[in-house]
């Protein structure tokens, strides 16, 4: 009896031992994928499944990397192998999704029908039906998968923008039209997509909507020339009456009454920081809510005194670089050698409003505003160009960011940690543009700050609640970071979701494979806001691809394929590779990765590369997470948290556990 003890147990010691070793393999799999260390994650997965060809988990994520190297024919014969061994509708699945990538659109659209009537199911099975009914030329047959993809998932984008591409190219403008607004309600990031909008609206006929989206075409891309001689054909159809028209509108909107604010409780406790809130050449337009004053800075002295609620314009003279202050019908009222001026209200409760400045350049929600300011606007001339600075206090400048960076209706708690999370970076940062003059910019490269006209009570009173309170480590402000959406792990490793405790950051390549097509439970995964931000899709044709590739001088002759290479711990990409006929572009940095690929949401992603028939790499399948660079607070996270009973206290320990929060003043 001993003996067959000792014999059980020896058994038992070496299954758990062989256990260990394979766990220790895929541990090691994991690593090598995630450090772009293909081929040996390759052997490792190779050598996994050798010892153990009856768990089927390591086929799996062999088939999914072959499948993000575009190594279609080794994909297609592993999954052959696996059906040998295993009975299990992944495979099936899988099988007809690189048949599709891999151009062999005849053969996946027999495998996939049938998948279909043996009850198979899922959107993605019928948005590859779709697209391999589109290679083929079977338009309608098309039509129909993407209609009932949509019916399956309605936030699917992918679905949606190839449906218009139909549309468009058969000529059905209005059903386009509609199919491209829908697209930018769920996504109005996605390259090209309001281009298209206003081409329908141009060929249609309907030359209004046609000019509004042009115009906000030139406000993405202001040197791009052909939406500029779009926008100039537009204007010409549209005739003299529609811009005086649209003038009068402008007069109506300028004569409407500044707001009127209240200073903050903790004003007089706050530091004072200089925001700088526009760069425009030659001249600007402005009101003032209350009787105000224009001094030199450097002297204080009093060079005029205006009205409220009157509209005046300075330039800066190209000959004699003189400041010129005329009203709105031109008559001159004050010629000043061009020195920094001081515009400010006599009243603390006043504002000041400067008109028609830009915002958001080259991203996907720029455009053109009236932008009302509480405190003081500094203007400093160089050259011909003037820079416009506001002075104003911190807890001021607070219930400007508060609701540019987080919405005003969202629960309290989620507000108040977004209030000490921005007065923390503020505290920390106040040197970030010291050499131009300001402490921040009003945009994403600091804090998102619209100014007084942003203002909500709730937001305000997030921040007075919270007033002066900052996270600290060690007695010192955080270098804190946020961002809208995680997409359900921080980029700190900080997990926001409820996921099965088997799952790995560093992801393989089947868990990466499922948690960016997926949509896990998570605080961040918000039923009432924008899918997109959590999880997104693009997809760009090869010529399309090259042109972003143009404009950042990246040519590596035709692109033959782009490979995720290093990740992060959260599935982030540190680097891609470009490959084409010419060479290989390494291409490195969060940011530049994000820039170059079409201004993504995130660089958490992975590529699918479909082939032509003619077995030419012809677009490039994105499938992405989170919206942010997924550094420290995820914003969608804390309202989850807020949602679920959360205070703000445990939403910042949760995304600063090394971190408390003190009261500086």
């Amino acid at each position: 009896m001993r003996l067959l003890i000792l014999l059980a147990s020896v058994l038992l010691l070496g299954i758990e031992i062989e256990a260990d070793a394979e766990l220790d393999l895929l541990k090691k799999a994991r690593i090598l994928y995630n450090e772009a260390k293909f081929a040996e994650a390759i052997d490792v997965y190779q050598e996994i499944i050798r010892n153990n060809p009856q768990d089927i988990e390591p086929y799996l994520n062999l088939i999914c990397l072959y499948k993000d190297l575009a190594e279609y024919e080794r994909a297609i014969e592993l999954i052959n192998q696996a059906m040998e061994h295993f009975d299990d509708v992944r495979l099936e699945l899988f099988l007809g999704r690189i048949l599709c990538l891999d151009g062999k659109s005849k053969q996946a659209i027999l495998h996939m029908e049938r998948l279909l009537s043996s009850g198979a199911k899922g959107y993605y099975l019928l948005l590859y039906l779709g697209f391999c009914h589109e290679d083929i030329g079977e338009f309608a047959e098309a039509e129909s998968c993407y209609l009932n993809t949509i019916k399956l998932n309605p936030d699917s984008t992918l679905a949606y923008f190839r449906l218009g591409g139909i549309y468009y190219q058969n000529q059905r403008y209005g059903e386009a039209a509609e199919v491209y607004q829908k697209i930018l309600s769920l996504d109005p990031s996605i390259p090209g997509v309001r281009m298209r909008l206003a081409e329908c609206f141009l060929k249609q006929g309907e030359f209004e909507h046609a000019y509004k989206e042009y115009a906000r075409c030139i406000a993405i891309s202001p040197g791009d020339k052909y939406i500029q001689r779009r926008l100039e054909e537009v204007k010409s159809r549209l005739g003299e009456s529609f811009f005086r028209q649209k003038e009068s509108l402008v007069s109506w909107r300028r004569r409407k009454r500044s707001i009127q604010v209240k200073a903050s409780p903790s004003a007089e406790m706050a530091p004072q920081v200089r925001i700088g809130v526009a760069k425009i050449k030659n001249s600007f337009e402005f009101k003032c809510g209350g009787s105000f004053e224009i001094v030199d800075k450097q002297s204080g002295e009093l060079l005029y005194k205006g009205n409220k609620e009157t509209v005046y314009r300075l330039t800066v003279n190209r000959k004699s670089a003189n400041f010129e202050l005329k009203d709105a019908k031109g008559k001159h009222l004050l010629e000043y050698p061009g020195r920094s001026l001081l515009i400010r209200n006599e009243s603390k409760n006043s504002t000041i409003t400067i008109f028609d400045l830009s915002y958001g350049r080259g991203n996907f929600w720029a455009g053109w505003h009236d932008w009302q300011y509480r405190g003081v606007i500094e203007v400093v001339p160089q050259g011909d160009i003037v820079h416009l600075i506001n002075l104003v206090n911190l807890e001021e400048y607070l219930y400007g960011v508060l609701p540019s960076e987080m919405p005003a209706d969202w629960p309290d708690q989620a507000l108040r940690a977004q209030a000490i999370a921005a007065r923390t970076w503020a505290i920390r940062n106040k040197t970030r543009h010291h050499t131009e003059g300001f402490n921040f910019c009003n945009t994403v490269h600091c804090q998102v700050y619209k100014g007084a006209q942003a203002e909500k009570s709730s937001t305000n009173e997030a921040v007075d609640s919270t007033s002066g309170m900052i996270l600290v480590s060690d007695g010192k402000p955080i270098d804190i970071f946020y961002s809208n959406n995680c997409g359900g792990c921080t980029r700190e490793g900080i997990m926001d979701t409820f996921l099965d405790p088997e799952f790995h950051f560093l992801p393989s390549p089947l868990e990466l494979e499922n948690w960016l097509m997926g949509r896990p439970q998570a605080f961040c995964n918000l039923k009432k806001e924008r899918a997109a931000n959590f999880r997104w899709t693009r997809c760009y044709e090869r010529r399309k691809l090259q042109a972003m590739l143009a404009r950042f001088d990246i040519d590596v002759g035709e692109i033959l394929g782009v490979v995720p290479q290093r990740r992060a711990g959260s599935g982030h990409l540190i680097s891609i590779e470009i490959r084409g006929t010419k060479r290989r572009y390494l291409l490195k940095g969060e940011n530049n990765i994000r820039k170059v690929l079409g201004n993504l949401l995130s660089s958490a992603f992975k590529i699918e590369v479909k082939f032509s028939q003619q077995h030419l790499a012809e677009e490039f399948i994105f499938y992405g997470g989170g919206f942010g660079h997924a550094r420290g607070l995820c914003q969608s996270g804390a309202k989850g948290m807020a949602l679920k009973g959360y205070d703000y206290i445990m939403i910042l320990n949760h995304y600063y556990p090394d971190a408390e929060i003190e009261r500086i003043y």
